[in-house]
């Protein structure tokens, strides 16, 4: 329910409370006063804010058209509307002349929340629009006052308004510039790649800025820094540039002259012999220092200027404080003859230091001279080199040493997981035709004992446990074997999803809630689609197995970069289980390893996705925190150099895995 603040100007009591209830009872809370003169609406309305006014058309002490003159006068517009059992037409087109935005009889009340919706919405809108005119005056008083010229192009250059300030920095007034393109105003300054880099930018919707050389309409030239800013419409569309330009003459001017004599200043520093410092005699700040003393002393003139000269390490012993510096002043020249000197890297110099004061223009200024009087202590310097390169030829050795550790403890892992699938192999084999024989007997009784349940169950259990020997002994036999594979563009995304809609009875189930967090734009691979979705759908079982009072199953798609200019896509699959202990996890890479309960798991799932992944050139890798769940991150390579939809057929690389982490895991209580 919505409230409604009603000024009501009516003598009667009741009428007004009638007018209250028909209100209340289309579903406003209604909150109320009651006025019948001019001095008690002029209290209520200075006293209050109000959302309608209803209105008698005639009362004893008060009527519809003084109360409409008293809201002119107070400039308030408000929803008035008149209600009145007697008012005439003609009454009522004056009372609407006069400011009233409706009238209603009072055997019409039905007309009435409709109407106050009406016109309060009607008001709101006139608020806007008024609002918006003031806005616009108030920027355009900001704009014409403004010191930075302003013009305004449609999208062909032709000027279609400019500020006053334009035509003082120009010198066209708008009359004579309306219409025309800017490029009267080109100095030919700038070539032509200068005004396309513009183009190309503001026809982009981006914003240029730069600095611009005019010409003026007497043909003088001024400096400007320039923005322009694209203009679009309602279907953003680009229709206009808008080009603010502020006048930098007298700066480029002033900059110019600096570094004029920055230059001559400088090529009599670089004459010197000597290293010159110059303070400000005033402050005994650094003002300027000469590229013999930098190369000498080794610090940067950064280092040096605005330090006071008591400040610099290397000058303590020369002005030992602030006091010693005054005595300079006032003697205006010192001497030191066979001064050590030390320099930024601890070199110690013996020097002659000499200093002067004098003026330079209106700025007393003192000038240090330094001569170097000794040779650099060679030795010391060979020295300290020999051991920082012997620093560096240890560190290189030992990081040698420790990337021979990890290759030879890769090699360890690939022989022992190459024997391991060579046994396996065999074992299978041996197992497989007894397994069949064993099955199909175990049918044949089944078939015999159908009508003895007790020795029948007992017969299904048996073949229960001889189907997942069969799987265990299929495990074994693809994780021993190096599979030719079938390759297809494969949209991973679309993969995960299928392999999700396959377990998701089981997902659910578990009580386990999926996010899918798939980036846009991520790049197809070229993959073996069957063993793909079976890597899925083993990594997407594993985690919902750890999971087995419920949780959260986060899955992420995203496109990476590989080695060089390699494009990866990045797979993540992220449980919120109790995680792996540290001593498991290290094992996880080995087949067999299992931490789910007995007769659950054969502890090649993983062994096989890391296959898997490898012979599609790709890298697997865990993380996982007790408490805090588990992490399997998968990188495939991009699809390159192919056409979409095009198979192909490749054989196993078995690259390395020395760049990706060197943990593989089931999760905890993981591995198929």
């Amino acid at each position: 329910m919505s409230t409604l603040k009603v000024l009501h100007i009516e003598d009667d009591e009741r009428d007004a409370a009638l007018i209250a209830r028909h209100l209340s009872h289309a579903g406003y809370e209604i909150v109320s006063d009651r006025v019948d003169t001019a001095e008690a609406m002029t209290d209520a309305l200075e006293t209050r804010d109000w959302d309608v006014i209803l209105c008698d058309y005639s009362m004893p002490q008060f009527n519809v058209l003084q109360a409409l003159q008293l809201m002119k006068e107070i400039k308030l517009d408000l929803p008035f509307i008149i209600i009145s059992g007697t008012i005439g037409e003609a009454a009522a087109v004056e009372a609407m002349r006069a400011g009233a935005h409706d009238y209603l009889m009072k055997d019409s009340l039905a007309r009435l929340a409709p109407a106050i919706e009406r016109e309060r919405t009607e008001a709101a809108n006139r608020r806007a629009r008024r609002q918006a005119e003031e806005q616009l005056r108030l920027q355009s008083a900001a704009v014409q006052a403004a010191a930075n010229s302003i013009a305004i192009t449609d999208r062909a250059g032709r000027v279609v308004w400019t500020n006053p300030a334009f035509t003082q920095t120009t010198g066209y007034s708008f009359e004579e510039i309306n219409g025309k393109n800017l490029r009267v105003l080109k100095s030919g300054k700038q070539d032509r790649a200068f005004y396309q880099d513009m183009w190309e930018t503001i026809l982009s919707g981006k914003v240029w800025h730069n600095t611009i050389i005019n010409r003026r309409k007497d043909g003088t030239l001024n400096h400007q820094d320039l923005t322009i800013t694209p203009i679009r419409d309602d279907d953003n569309t680009i229709t206009h540039f808008i080009g603010i330009k502020q006048d930098i003459t007298e700066k480029t001017r002033a900059q110019e002259a600096l570094q004029a004599s920055e230059l001559r200043y400088r090529r009599l520093f670089e004459s010197a012999k000597d290293g010159i410092i110059i303070l400000d005699a005033g402050t005994g700040q650094i003002v300027d220092v000469n590229p013999y003393l930098i190369e000498m002393l080794g610090y940067d003139k950064e280092e040096l200027i605005g330090k006071e000269l008591w400040e610099i390490g290397f000058f303590k012993d020369v002005v030992a404080s602030k006091q010693a510096f005054i005595e300079l002043q006032s003697q205006g020249y010192i001497r030191y003859e066979d001064l050590p000197l030390k320099t930024h890297r601890g070199i110690v110099k013996q020097v002659e230091f000499v200093s002067n004061s004098y003026l330079a223009g209106r700025i007393r200024v003192i000038q240090c001279n330094i001569r170097d009087i000794t040779e650099r202590k060679l030795a010391e310097a060979a020295l300290k080199e020999s051991n920082k390169q012997l620093q560096q030829t240890l560190a290189e050795l030992l990081g040698k040493s420790n990337e021979i550790t990890a290759m030879t403890q890769q090699l360890w892992q690939a022989s022992k997981l190459a024997t391991v699938g060579e046994l396996a192999a065999s074992i299978a084999h041996e197992l497989n035709n007894p397994l069949a024989t064993i099955s199909l007997k175990l049918e044949t009784l089944a078939a015999q004992l159908s009508n003895d349940s007790d020795k029948l169950r007992s017969v299904n259990i048996v073949a229960d446990e001889v189907e997942r020997m069969g799987k265990l002994v299929g495990n074994l036999l693809q994780f021993s074997r190096r599979s030719h594979q079938q390759a297809s563009t494969v949209n991973v995304s679309e993969e995960i999803d299928k392999s999700l809609e396959l377990v998701e009875y089981h997902l659910r189930g578990n009580k386990i809630h999926v996010v899918r967090d798939y980036a846009k734009d991520v790049s197809t691979i070229q993959a073996d689609r069957q063993q793909l979705r079976q890597v899925f759908l083993n990594l997407l079982t594993n985690a919902s197995d750890a999971m087995d009072g419920g949780g959260t199953l986060t899955v992420t798609v995203a496109q990476a970069n590989g080695v060089g200019i390699r494009r990866m896509v990045r797979i993540e699959f992220i449980d919120s289980g109790p995680g792996i202990e540290p001593a498991d996890l290290e094992k996880t890479w080995d087949p067999f390893f299992t931490t789910k309960p007995e007769g659950k798991g054969t502890g090649l799932g993983l062994a096989i996705c890391r296959r898997v992944i490898e012979e599609h050139r790709g890298s697997i890798a865990i993380e996982s925190e007790i408490g805090r769940g588990t992490k399997i991150i998968i990188y495939l390579p991009a699809t390159y150099g192919e056409e979409e939809g095009e198979s192909t057929s490749f054989e196993a690389t078995g690259i390395p895995m020395s760049s990706a982490k060197a943990f593989i895991s089931d999760a905890s209580k993981r591995n198929a």
